[in-house]
């Protein structure tokens, strides 16, 4: 009997990307997009108290956005965060690990909004500005605290 490691594991095709696909299809047929919607709800919420136990001891948003991004670079994100000269934030994500799900089902990137904003709190600002599903190679997000 033989097994293949992780590492020869990659070398064969992966139908992870179109089995969530295919899934999300589905969910749509089962469930209308009120029923997805609620999924993407619960998964939202499960990420956030997930995030908020991970930054807990931060106090400082520089500190806030630099644990999350390690966190995101964790589940293949690649996320780095750049301060301006303003002390205004630039939160990047370099690589979209769900990328084929996005394109299913918008949904993930607006709750990945939500996400944040409820993560860093309501003395955030937070806007998109650039966005892989249209057409950008990352998405980027400026952060600013409101006073």
């Amino acid at each position: 009997m033989w097994r293949l490691t992780p590492e020869a594991n990659r070398l064969f095709p992966d139908g992870h990307g179109d089995l969530v696909v295919s899934l999300i299809e589905s969910m749509k047929e089962a469930f209308d997009e009120e029923g997805l919607e609620k999924l993407l709800e619960i998964r939202n919420q499960k990420q956030v108290a997930q995030y908020k136990n991970k930054l807990a001891s931060c106090v400082l948003l520089h500190d806030n956005l630099i644990a999350l991004a390690e966190c995101r670079t964790t589940e293949g994100y690649m996320a780095e965060v750049a301060e301006h000269a303003d002390g205004s934030f630039s939160f990047v994500e370099k690589h979209c690990p769900i990328c084929e799900a996005a394109k299913a089902c918008s949904g993930f990137c607006s709750k990945e909004l939500e996400m944040l904003q409820q993560v860093l709190g309501n003395d955030v600002e937070i806007e998109r500005i650039s966005h892989m599903l249209s057409g950008s190679n990352r998405c980027v997000y400026a952060i600013k605290a409101v006073h």
